[in-house]
């Protein structure tokens, strides 16, 4: 993909308030942030400049390797548990999708440590897990035997073809998801499918907005950023699908978190305890209350 080209028109979009999910003119912004009228995505806003051009580059040093290392190291440390339960939790999702008996490839698409691969095998045997990562670095070494890994600079001219593509908290980092899609669409076999779990915006956000805009902004801190570049809704995931040629065959909205709730408080920047603890209840009580995520299955 021509990325330079392509954040040539997120300039344009900026600079005209378009929704570079849906094309809508219809923007209001908040903070670092703007929602779409059209299509209800909020997005970090002014665009940003897309970071893929920055890991299509050659060398890297030991103590970058090293760096990168206890990064990836030090997530899953945090989130093992959780990430252990919510790839079982997508790869069964998926399971009328894929047959036991037959040896699939699959690739995990922003795959990060690798674990993703652990929980697939041991689910299915007969799989084949690839992955790809923008920082290719971040594969932990303990999972890499797992795993046959595709540079990032050299996934889209690579030939491989997949029966299913896994991309775990992935949709909601990517400057370009569109072309993303249909550069995927392309890596696919016959009937191959993609499965995407990604944030997306609930109750939480109006009525913080409505009752407090200081909380309204920490909630959005933490939760919309240069990283995480934009927060779905459901029609701005089915628009973005349909307009990458996909149709979508299975959609939920559920409850999922893959770190504990002192995370999420920090990254808001709360303090105040009575805050805090408010925030902790909610996130425990978060299956009954809240659907932050979505889960679909797209052909």
């Amino acid at each position: 993909m021509d990325y330079q080209k392509m954040f040539s028109s997120l300039r344009k979009y900026n600079k005209e308030k378009i929704c570079k999910i849906c094309g809508g003119t219809d923007i209001t912004r908040f903070a670092h942030t703007a929602k779409c009228l059209n299509c209800n995505v909020l997005v970090n806003f002014p665009y940003v400049e897309p970071r893929e051009i920055d890991y299509l580059q050659g060398q890297i040093s030991s103590s970058e390797y090293s760096d990168a290392q206890k990064i990836s190291l030090s997530w899953h440390i945090e989130s093992g548990a959780n990430n252990h339960h919510n790839f079982t939790r997508m790869v069964c999702f998926c399971e009328d999708y894929i047959s036991r008996d037959n040896e699939i490839e699959t690739l995990d698409y922003g795959g990060g440590g690798g674990q993703f691969a652990l929980v697939l095998n041991s689910l299915y045997p007969k799989s084949n897990c690839t992955i790809v990562d923008m920082i290719d670095i971040r594969l932990l070494e303990i999972y890499a035997p797992m795993n046959n890994q595709i540079k990032f600079a050299d996934f889209e001219n690579n030939t491989k073809k997949f029966d299913f593509i896994f991309m775990n908290d992935v949709f909601e980092h990517l400057t370009f998801p569109l072309e993303t899609l249909e550069l995927l669409r392309g890596k696919l076999k016959p009937n191959g499918k993609i499965f995407i779990d990604t944030p997306c915006t609930f109750w939480l956000y109006p009525i913080t907005k409505f009752f407090s805009k200081r909380i309204h902004t920490k909630l959005l801190k933490g939760t919309v950023d240069s990283d995480h570049q934009q927060i779905w809704s459901t029609k701005s995931f089915y628009t973005i699908c349909h307009k990458a040629g996909f149709s979508v065959m299975r959609f939920k909205r559920l409850s999922e978190y893959t770190q504990p709730p002192e995370f999420y408080l920090d990254n808001m920047g709360i303090t105040n305890p009575i805050l805090r603890l408010f925030g902790k209840t909610f996130f425990y009580l978060s299956p009954l209350i809240s659907r932050n995520k979505i889960m679909a299955v797209i052909e």
